[in-house]
This record gives C-alpha cells, structure tokens and sequence, in this order.
C-alpha cells in the first residue's frame, strides 16, 4: 500500500500544548532541500511503497530550530493523518550538543 509523506513538522510538549495553551506549539521545520542526503524532489512527491524511505536534512546552525526550548518533536505526517516522530531522546542529545556548541558561545 503507498503512501505519501508530508513536510516535517516540530510541535512542544504535550504540558505545553494542553495546559499552559502555549500559541507557539507547532511550527514548520525546512529542511536543507540542496543537501545531498535529502530525498530528492521528485520522489518526495510521488507515493512510497512500504519500505521506502524519504530523507530530510536540517540546517545545523546558529538559527536552527533546535534554539527552540520548547519544540520537543520532530516528525512528519503521512497521507492518511498519522503522526511519526522520531525518538524524544534523539531530540534531547541533539538540544543539548546545540547547547554546547552555539549557547555557550556568549
């Protein structure tokens, strides 16, 4: 069965989401699209069949989106509406490197 994927989004916790009502829970994360290690365009458009992958590369800089306290997941959703995100702990390392490298910086 194919399936289409969308465009990677990042969205905050869910405390943040469902109890302090945060208006900044869901943002639009772009991916470095003239990376080599992106999936091209043409076959992020076209339906993929089960075992397929599609690849997303994300700037690693002053301006990322990892600056961002409260973006704790980062996924994509498929053409039938679920949601897949990758590992919270993935997210967790790659804050606190971001910390280190960039934050310290001052």
């Amino acid at each position: 069965m194919a399936n289409k994927v969308g465009f990677p989004t990042a969205r905050a916790s869910w405390f943040r989401r469902r109890v302090l009502r945060s208006k900044s829970s869901y943002a639009m994360v772009m991916p470095d699209l003239e990376h080599e290690a992106t999936t091209p365009l043409p076959k992020r458009s076209e339906l993929i069949e089960i075992g397929e992958t599609i690849s997303y590369t994300f700037p690693y800089n002053e301006g990322s989106f990892l600056r961002d306290e409260n973006l704790v997941q980062i996924g994509v959703v498929d053409a039938f509406g679920r949601h897949h995100y990758c590992s919270r702990g993935v997210i967790r390392r790659l804050k606190k490197g971001f910390r280190e490298e960039f934050c310290s910086q001052k």
